[in-house]
């Protein structure tokens, strides 16, 4: 017998030595708690032989086990809420743990189990959630934490079709406050590395489910996982012109590109998306731009260095609406306020736009903006935020802070209606917001925040109804000039950059 003939004998012995122990012990593995052999391991100390699951991968496995697997797991579920005692408690995470790891090889090796296996894992989730919100210990709300994310990878991660991750994305719903965007992010993760049909689906089927604000957020995190795998050209055509929660897949692709290349542009790159990729028409490619000067202001951290990087994007794109909407998105990052409100800093933060040189304008239209987030960031799309800048704006009286708080007007009217932000009932509030927010101001004022709310439809979503009602519906007719004079005046601006 040849030497390679005897190490295939000997390895066709041991698999058959393992499957014949595997048999002799699956029968009481099925009906006894699990208890790994521990065998001895010469001077190393020791490992454990794992019958259970050597038979789990060799497909040594019917329905009844799955039952009794997924009866264990919620079984033990039940038991986090009985335990008198942290070890209690700790030996029931083990024993989820363990028979979660036994169901992900399942899934694995065997997909006529995968429908059984998510609606019973469901129900365990559902146990561990009501636990999750009634538990005060801060440990143990930790434990039960992990095993609900480890549960829900096996949901977004596993041998799954399209159409039944997207159906299962409206488990999150049922979670609350951090248990529910760590839901929409397992979720969302899943979806990186899909078609651009497919990402389509999932972005619209979060639309429909968490809030719009959220729905933003976490579409940056798709965008930016997206750019991590992909070049430049790749990574759009996933995100393409959707629409989805104000086109946050685009802001975090744009996000990700410069997070991944450490705030450099590659020319060539941008030179040959540029000709592919036109802003007229394509409200996603200047959401695109939008999100660099987000990135670039995140990785760089101040203005100048900032806006230099976005004069280049102009000058390899030979497109001045591609360095502004740059400019844009990094007054939107240096001015966004995520957290409470300090309105004493509202008007050094205004003086500072001096930083932006040319470019001023769009910092002080960001700067009302950045402060109307707060109460956008927790899903409230009321105008009341809008309301208090006023106060501010008025002792500034800066036209272009009138500017701002139109377009801060518009982008919440926008998040707020989502698709339906064109309807005539809403396009009617957007021709109002203005009025309604400066009731006791003078006409000037009322309409350069008319202009503001306009610029704000045109430039990310190229809506020239809408803008132009903003305007035209004002009656008299010099009131209504000035209007127009003040968006052409902004619109100009938009529209020019200097090259370097």
């Amino acid at each position: 017998m040849t030497k390679l003939n005897l190490l295939q004998t000997k390895k066709t012995a041991i698999i058959l030595a393992i499957v014949l122990i595997a048999n002799l012990n699956i029968a009481a593995a099925h009906d006894k708690e699990y208890s790994p052999v521990t065998t001895s391991a010469g001077l190393n100390g020791k490992f454990e032989f794992d019958f259970k699951k050597i038979s789990l991968y060799l497909g040594i496995f019917n329905k009844e086990t799955v039952n009794r697997i997924t009866q264990r797991m919620q079984e033990s579920a039940v038991d986090l809420y009985g335990a008198e005692s942290h070890e209690a408690f700790d030996g029931s995470v083990r024993s989820y743990g363990k028979n979660l790891e036994f169901l992900k090889i399942i899934g694995k090796k065997d997909n006529s189990y995968r429908s059984h296996i998510y609606n019973e894992l469901n129900k365990s989730i559902n146990l561990l959630a009501q636990l999750y919100n009634n538990e005060s210990d801060l440990a143990e709300k930790t434990e039960i934490f992990n095993l609900i994310g480890s549960s829900l990878d096996i949901f977004f991660n596993g041998n799954f079709e399209t159409s039944e991750l997207i159906g299962y994305s409206e488990i999150c719903k049922m979670f609350s406050s951090d248990l529910k965007i760590s839901c929409y992010q397992k979720f969302i993760e899943a979806f990186a590395g899909k078609t651009p049909e497919e990402i389509s689906l999932a972005s619209y089927a979060l639309k429909n489910s968490a809030n719009s604000w959220d729905c933003h957020f976490l579409l940056h995190d798709l965008g930016f996982n997206i750019a991590q795998k992909n070049s430049l050209e790749e990574s759009f055509l996933k995100c393409g012109n959707n629409p989805f929660c104000t086109y946050g897949c685009q802001h975090g692709l744009a996000i990700g590109y410069v997070t991944k290349n450490k705030g450099k542009l590659s020319k060539e790159e941008f030179r040959q998306f540029g000709r592919q990729f036109e802003i007229d028409s394509n409200p996603g490619v200047l959401n695109f731009y939008h999100g660099f000067g987000h990135g670039f202001f995140s990785i760089y951290g101040n203005v100048s260095e900032a806006l230099h990087m976005c004069k280049l994007l102009y000058n390899y794109t030979d497109d001045a609406r591609a360095a502004n909407l740059c400019a844009v998105g990094g007054a939107h990052e240096k001015f966004f306020i995520e957290n409470d409100i300090n309105f004493e800093n509202f008007s050094a933060d205004f003086q500072s736009c001096i930083e932006f040189g040319e470019h001023d304008f769009i910092c002080k239209i960001g700067v009302p903006y950045g402060y109307s987030q707060e109460l956008l960031w927790q899903g409230n799309t009321s105008l009341e935020p809008v309301k208090k800048i006023i106060n501010f704006c008025k002792k500034i009286d800066d036209e272009y802070c009138y500017y701002g708080v139109g377009f801060a007007a518009s982008a919440i009217i926008t998040v707020g209606h989502g698709s339906s932000a064109l309807s005539p009932g809403v396009i009617s509030e957007f021709i109002n917001d203005c009025h309604k927010i400066f009731s006791d101001a003078n006409v000037a004022k009322k309409y350069a925040c008319n202009a503001g709310a306009a610029f704000f439809r045109l430039v990310f979503y190229q809506e020239a109804e809408p803008a132009f009602m903003a305007c035209n519906s004002i009656t008299v007719e010099e009131d209504r000039l000035k209007c127009f004079g003040f968006l052409n005046k902004l619109l100009a601006g938009y529209s020019v950059y200097g090259k370097s």
